[in-house]
């Protein structure tokens, strides 16, 4: 058995500035180990709330699905088909989010972890838009060295049953591995 708990700090300061971060800690009964990991740490800020950023550590809501996330190229740890207890590892990078009222909105993230220089970021852009009950996403995501990735996600309701779907479409794997050549 185990327990695992979250500090969650919230910093709301003045001009529509938040500073938040959850750090998770874990209690392993049987070895009697305790870990800890800094799951997410932000800084969110806005320009005349037209723009608004997010810049460190930080889980996106990238797609729809609850299963499986085809378009979801940002996240560290991916959603798995048993529910983790605890939270997902945050992905470093700037998140910047331009809204259009509620019928439109432009997403783009720029993902600095693992990149020791500037060309090493990787970059995704989503739009997003609504049309009757019916929201809808176009996305890509590009790295040097690798194919880029689109991809297209819904999410809609018919009578009483929600409707949700994500399709990603790549030339080559976007996952680097080794090819044993025997």
């Amino acid at each position: 058995s185990y327990i695992t708990g979250n500090m969650l700090i919230d910093a709301r300061m003045k001009k529509d500035v938040k500073a938040f971060s959850n750090i998770e800690a874990t209690y392993q009964a049987g070895s009697r180990a305790t870990d800890s990991a800094l799951r997410e740490i932000f800084l969110d800020f806005n320009i005349d709330r037209r723009m608004y950023f997010r810049t460190g550590k930080q889980v996106l809501q990238w797609g729809r699905c609850i299963l499986w996330n085809p378009t979801d190229l940002i996240n560290i740890e991916k959603k798995t088909f048993v529910r983790k207890i605890g939270y997902r590892e945050g992905a470093y990078g700037m998140k910047v989010h331009i809204p259009f009222g509620t019928a439109y909105n432009i997403y783009g993230f720029f993902d600095t972890g693992n990149a020791g220089a500037g060309q090493d970021t990787a970059a995704a852009l989503k739009f997003e838009f609504l049309t009757g009950r019916t929201e809808m996403a176009f996305s890509g995501w590009t790295k040097r060295g690798y194919s880029p990735v689109l991809g297209f996600d819904l999410s809609s309701r018919v009578r009483d049953i929600d409707i949700a779907g994500e399709l990603s479409a790549s030339r080559n794997d976007t996952v680097k591995f080794m090819k044993n050549n025997l």
